[in-house]
């Protein structure tokens, strides 16, 4: 279903936010696939392949900082663009950080989009503004979504909750707090979190709902979930896959680790503990990962019928 709407990309010109992220550099390159005009905004510029013209798309990359909102307005100045997506994001401990990004970024996005013309915004969310303990990260997201709504008729609008992403990196170990030679590794997460609920999306489904997104039925939010496992089961995976074994510790002495670490190590990221594994654990491209965790791509004629026109069907 999704890849049907390829033929109605042709003369379409998309602002990608967040062009350099993981999913953001797939979905960039595939909706130029499909005929699209893509202004790719990043601040890394390096990440985010350049293609001026083609039989099908092209990609402009602009660079900027979607913190200022002059940078922010320059991707859409005299472009004619039909929509807007946003995938930037902080995942910074500092609250002040992360909310310049989260939501001050956001409200640029959403302002730019409503003073050049722009048809329809996308909103790249989280589950993590469904979870009733607060954290930095889930906080400031929940803060962008109500920037989205807030934008009323101004704007034709989705939001998307994406669940943990599988699939956006390609990584030779799990973690960076691998020790050589012992091949052991101590996972960012306590003991007491191995029988928690880990949802997960794969990267593909991520670039299927946001593409189908561009014509579902406006101004609504949607949680999208390829399924389910514990981050004990998830764990026990990758000790399989990679070949290592995987110590867990209790809650106490991770926060202590977190301390030491951030105090005299701050520059070794790779060895902070705690428990934001859970809100964003480790991702990585990895087929035989995923034939163990049995990830199968969710296919989308169920949601495409329930959330977009009948004439794309």
């Amino acid at each position: 279903m999704a890849g049907e709407l390829g033929t109605n990309l042709r003369g379409k010109t998309i602002a990608v936010y967040g062009a350099s992220s993981d999913i953001g550099r797939k979905f960039t390159q595939e909706v130029a696939a499909r005929g699209a005009v893509v202004i790719a905004f990043a601040r890394d510029t390096s990440k985010v392949p350049s293609i001026r013209s083609s039989a099908v798309g092209s990609i402009e990359v602009v660079q900027g900082d979607i913190t200022k909102r002059k940078d922010v307005r320059k991707a859409l100045r005299s472009r004619n663009v039909d929509a807007t997506v946003n995938f930037a994001a902080s995942f910074s401990k500092d609250f002040s950080k992360a909310k310049a990004v989260n939501v001050v970024g956001e409200q640029y996005i959403v302002d730019a989009s409503v003073e050049f013309g722009v048809k329809r915004h996308i909103y790249i969310s989280t589950i993590a503004t469904l979870r009733p303990k607060s954290n930095v990260y889930g906080d400031t997201k929940r803060k962008a979504e109500d920037v989205v709504k807030a934008a009323g008729k101004r704007l034709d609008w989705i939001i998307l909750r994406y669940a943990s992403v599988l699939g956006t990196r390609t990584w030779n170990q799990p973690f960076k707090i691998i020790l050589p030679y012992l091949r052991i590794a101590v996972p960012k997460v306590p003991t007491d979190a191995k029988d928690a609920v880990f949802h997960y999306v794969t990267i593909e489904t991520v670039t299927e709902a946001t593409l189908a997104a561009l014509v579902a039925r406006p101004n609504q939010t949607i949680t999208v979930i390829d399924g389910e496992t514990t981050v004990g089961e998830y764990l026990s995976a990758m000790e399989k896959v990679y070949d290592i074994r995987l110590s867990f510790l209790p809650s106490k002495l991770l926060q202590l680790l977190d301390k030491l670490f951030g105090k005299y190590f701050p520059f070794i990221t790779g060895l902070s503990a705690g428990v934001e594994f859970l809100a964003h654990p480790p991702t990585f491209e990895n087929k035989t990962m995923r034939q163990e965790l049995q990830v199968k791509t969710r296919h989308f004629k169920k949601w495409m019928k329930t959330h977009v026109p009948k004439k794309y069907e």
